[in-house]
């Protein structure tokens, strides 16, 4: 067995785990004492094996071990080349950042955009550990529809922070969780970074807004790979039905299908 084949088998086992709110609970008390709050690791496993991880409550552990969401790590291996560019929208505390830098090599450039401030934080102490600082480049900002400011809420967990115009309703929320950040735009990060070869989107509900920002990367003729994770049925099928009036190939990404792969070829 390979090591995605390996990833992916772990994966959909704690993806069944999940459902089982018990078992869940024994599995996080589990992982919490293996794992430790601020431990600095070498993650061990997948793509970004040999690279230096923080700990941090509210992580999926899998990310410092390796295995997080193993299908969209192999898309990223499949996709990008040496010296691409990537866009990395709703980064998070940059586990594909990371994945993505090794992917694109000293001569590439990864663009992580994260609004929430603990996780921009996060991504840049990732940077610094592994030395990708020529490499990977943090903005600061929400990427949706139009520049300018928009109000973004701080959920109980880091990973689902969400613009407040577009984020789900069933999201839990702490005192003092919103603040106003900034946007950009898709388009104008072309502008700035250049042409990407491929964009992963996880935003929490806001994907249309980010599509809405990026018609001019939509209608280029260039070979842009799209990685959209979707967050609601119906909100999935219309992102499909945008990305298919560009003129795009569009299909789920090979288990995990709430993930939209989206091409010309």
């Amino acid at each position: 067995m390979n090591a995605h084949a390996a990833a992916s088998r772990l994966w959909r086992w704690k993806s069944r785990l999940a459902r089982n709110p018990v078992l869940y609970g024994a599995y996080a008390v589990f992982t919490r004492r293996l794992l430790p709050e601020s431990a600095l690791v070498r993650i061990p496993f997948g793509p970004a094996r040999g690279m230096r991880w923080r700990l941090r409550r509210g992580d999926a552990p899998w990310m410092a071990l390796g295995v997080y969401e193993p299908a969209v790590s192999a898309c990223l291996e499949r996709i990008l080349r040496p010296a691409d560019v990537f866009f990395d929208v709703g980064a998070h505390a940059g586990y594909f950042s990371l994945v993505a830098s090794r992917c694109v090599g000293p001569t590439g450039r990864v663009v992580a955009f994260e609004p929430a401030p603990a996780n921009a934080e996060r991504i840049l102490e990732h940077v610094e550990l592994n030395g990708l600082e020529g490499v990977v480049r943090v903005e600061r900002a929400a990427v949706c529809d139009g520049p300018g400011t928009a109000t973004f809420v701080l959920t109980d967990r880091d990973a689902n922070c969400h613009l407040a115009r577009w984020g789900a309703d069933s999201a839990r929320r702490r005192p003092g969780d919103r603040l106003e950040v900034a946007c950009t735009t898709l388009d104008a990060a072309v502008r700035t970074h250049g042409t990407p070869r491929c964009v992963k989107v996880d935003v929490e509900g806001a994907e249309l807004a980010v599509l809405q920002g990026a018609v001019g990367l939509l209608s280029a003729r260039d070979d842009v790979h799209w990685l959209v994770s979707c967050h609601g049925v119906e909100l999935q099928r219309q992102v499909e039905a945008r990305l298919k009036q560009s003129g795009l190939l569009v299909r789920p990404v090979e288990g995990f299908e709430h993930m939209l792969h989206a091409c010309r070829d």
